[in-house]
């Protein structure tokens, strides 16, 4: 466990302490972080993107698209899901945050595709490139994440 102690303020104007739990990936550079309150999150060098509760497969895909702005030819479906991930070509900043407030409500097999996806697209990122995907937790998901992953 880590503290990270942030100068900036918070969206209720209160200065952020933020624990974080990070699950180190094969790369360095890319992570996925379990932490506590991951709304409150906050980085001023990133592109945040907060995904709220989602219910249905469809609507994760809507909300995915608008939290990181995706092109007009995402197709709304894993794969351009999975590609939308490694590209970000039409977001400045070279940091990408996907914070998730809560996991997607989906069936075993969706939640398992979309965490397996998520995982490849941010080890997929190398040292060097345009770009790095970081994803974000709560706390509470990390076991049930953990049994989802090989």
């Amino acid at each position: 466990m880590r503290v990270v102690k942030q100068d900036k303020v918070g969206k209720c104007g209160l200065p952020q302490i933020i624990i974080n739990h990070s699950y180190q990936l094969d790369n360095p550079m890319e992570r996925v972080s379990f932490i506590d309150n991951p709304e409150t999150y906050f980085n001023n060098g990133k592109f945040l993107a907060f995904l709220p509760k989602t219910n249905r497969e469809d609507e994760l895909h809507i909300k995915l698209n608008e939290a990181l702005r995706f092109p007009d030819y995402y197709g709304e479906n894993w794969n351009a899901l999975y590609d939308c991930l490694r590209d970000f070509s039409w977001i400045d900043k070279k940091g990408i945050a996907l914070v998730h407030t809560t996991l997607p409500n989906l069936s075993d097999e969706e939640l398992r595709t979309y965490i397996e996806i998520i995982f490849d697209a941010s080890q997929d990122w190398k040292d060097g490139e345009e770009h790095y995907f970081k994803v974000i937790f709560p706390k509470e998901t990390e076991e049930v994440i953990n049994n989802i992953r090989p």
